[in-house]
């Protein structure tokens, strides 16, 4: 791929979702606020991880969306302005790769901020520690590895149809019940991946391998126009 090509394609994919991740990042932070007003205040001591729960489950949505453009509409739209398979996907991957890098460090700033903001208002965080590079590895890694199963469901609607997809989900749902605990917190309630019960590590090494597989079902994928 061209550097100038990787460059249109990068561009097309920003300015295809700048909108909605502004949009998006404005209602996290209202929610974020209304969370700790309104339910922050009776548990000060559970504030940093109610925020920081109700985000992971919203951004782990907001992804599944940007996944489902990217991989869905965006295909056919860019065969058609003469790039190749090859192009697109790599241009994709790179492009979700960099999008869940950006957005995992947004927010585990996020983090940072409230983690020194919310004691100046009275919130005690004493309990609370943060080892900041290892939460950056480790959301980037449950995102990634959210994107590519999402990229790979995508995939399978595009080629074989909704049941494909669906099966994919089913799949997705009984392997994480596999690991469900007696004693669940809220973000293995609420916004549990695979990642939650994996290694980030692991977590990257299975998002790649799901990658291998999107590509080899792209590669002789026709062009949809209807």
């Amino acid at each position: 791929m061209s550097m100038r090509a990787f460059r249109n394609q990068m561009a097309f994919h920003w300015h295809e979702n700048r909108k909605r991740l502004f949009v998006f990042g404005a209602i996290l932070l209202l929610l974020d606020i209304w969370l700790l007003a309104g339910y922050g205040i009776y548990e000060p001591e559970n504030a940093m991880a109610l925020v920081a729960n109700n985000n992971f489950f919203a951004i782990s949505i907001f992804i599944v969306l940007i996944t489902y453009i990217t991989a869905a509409n965006s295909f056919p739209l860019l065969l058609g302005s003469g790039y190749t398979r090859k192009q697109y996907f790599w241009g994709s991957l790179a492009y979700l790769g960099a999008f869940n890098l950006a957005i995992s460090l947004a927010q585990t700033l996020l983090t940072l901020v409230l983690k020194q903001l919310l004691p100046l208002l009275g919130f005690n965080l004493d309990e609370y520690i943060i080892s900041f590079g290892r939460m950056w590895y480790s959301l980037f890694a449950a995102y990634f590895l959210l994107a590519m199963l999402f990229f790979l469901l995508s995939t399978l609607m595009y080629r074989y149809g909704f049941l494909w997809g669906a099966g994919l989900i089913a799949v997705y749902i009984l392997g994480l019940n596999v690991f469900r605990t007696n004693n669940p917190t809220l973000i293995d309630a609420t916004a549990r991946t695979l990642a939650d019960v994996l290694a980030p590590h692991y977590a990257i090494a299975a998002s790649l391998a799901t990658a291998l597989i999107c590509w080899l079902l792209y590669r002789s994928a026709e062009v949809k126009t209807s």
